[in-house]
């Protein structure tokens, strides 16, 4: 985890070669977290390398055959490669799974291109409603 915030930090503050280093690192630390590839792919569309991108997002999906892989973080990855509509398809799928990632829906800065679409504040609305916190308990 601290890599991947770490990553996060080093593409944000514009030093994208490193981030992808980190987020690679981290990858190879903890193979079991699908989520660090989408987060990989998703600097790999803000450095402008959408087809590798592309290819990664299309390995998460064959991965979702055989395991679990989290819907925020595809959300997120579908949004930063143009596919909106799909994008909040996933983020619904999350809400719906109760994605353990959704708590940070009201601070996560990759969510900020999200928040401006109908679309968003019902799914936010659903994750901290009254009842859904009760159900997780």
């Amino acid at each position: 985890m601290g890599r991947a915030l770490y990553a996060q930090a080093l593409e944000y503050s514009g030093d994208k070669e490193e981030a992808l280093k980190q987020y690679r690192m981290a990858t190879v630390l903890c193979p079991d977290l699908p989520w660090l590839r989408a987060l990989e792919a998703i600097c790999l569309v803000n450095s402008g390398c959408r087809a590798e991108a592309g290819a990664i997002l299309q390995q998460l999906e064959q991965l979702r055959d055989t395991e679990y892989v989290d819907a925020y973080f595809q959300a997120q990855l579908l949004h930063a490669l143009g596919r909106k509509d799909e994008a909040f398809l996933e983020l619904e799928r999350a809400a719906n799974e109760n994605s353990a990632a959704m708590f940070v829906i009201d601070v996560d800065p990759r969510v900020d291109p999200l928040r401006a679409d109908p679309r968003f504040g019902p799914i936010r609305d659903r994750v901290f409603s009254s009842s859904a916190l009760t159900a997780r308990a």
